[in-house]
Parts: structure tokens; C-alpha cells; sequence
């Protein structure tokens, strides 16, 4: 009997948060805040292995760009 008063409140829940939302102005500006942090830390800590920590930390900026949208829109 428990386990099915626990369900009904989960049940509600999913409905507060299956609210669809656009992407604004202000969530593309954080994530690119994001990336351009993620790349200078990666840069920062792998700067010594020369032209290759530009590429890797560039990739790594891309892959924090993208990964934020790709989640958003999964919903």
C-alpha cells in the first residue's frame, strides 16, 4: 500500500517539469561563457605540449558548446 502512495506524487511531478521551453538569448550566452571557460582552463592546464593544447582546448570548448544545446533540445 505504500509503494503505491509513494507513485502519485512522482506522477504530478513529471508534469511541472515536461514544460517545453525555448532556447533564449540568455541560454546561448551562458553556454558560450561556458565553452570559452572550459577552453581556457584545458588550455591553461595542457599549454606545455605546444600548438596541439590550442586544438584540444578549441575541441573541448566545442564539445561544452554543443553538449548544453544537444540537452536542451532532448527534452
Amino acid at each position: 500500500m505504500s509503494g503505491a502512495l509513494f507513485l502519485i506524487p512522482i506522477t504530478k511531478e513529471e508534469k511541472k517539469v515536461s514544460q517545453i521551453r525555448k532556447l533564449e538569448r540568455k541560454d546561448i550566452f551562458i553556454f558560450l561563457i561556458m565553452g570559452l571557460i572550459c577552453s581556457v582552463l584545458v588550455w591553461i592546464k595542457i599549454k606545455d605540449f605546444g600548438t596541439i593544447s590550442y586544438i584540444i582546448s578549441g575541441i573541448a570548448g566545442l564539445i561544452t558548446l554543443a553538449l548544453p544545446i544537444l540537452l536542451f533540445y532532448d527534452q
